[in-house]
């Protein structure tokens, strides 16, 4: 098990062989604990930008009719 300030065989063989050879324990461990929330804070972006997106194209089309409608997803493919 691994605990706090600790780091793995397998977080450690995922670096770049530099960085186990020039970072302290310390900051190796610290470095490794940064990525693994960024990545999960990253996630969580995601999910909140496509409900965003999501929720506001829904509203959008809701008040639209069927010729603005039409032109609105042309727009939006545009952007794609």
């Amino acid at each position: 098990m691994v605990g706090k300030g600790e780091f793995s065989r397998s977080d450690n063989k995922s670096l770049n062989p530099c960085f186990r050879v020039l970072m302290p324990h310390s900051l190796l461990s610290q470095f490794i604990e940064h990525k693994t929330h960024m990545a999960v804070i990253l996630d969580d972006f995601g999910v909140y930008y496509r409900n965003v997106l999501s929720d506001g194209k829904a509203r959008i089309l809701r008040i639209l009719n069927d010729d603005q409608k039409r032109k609105f997803d042309r727009l939006l493919e545009e952007q794609r």
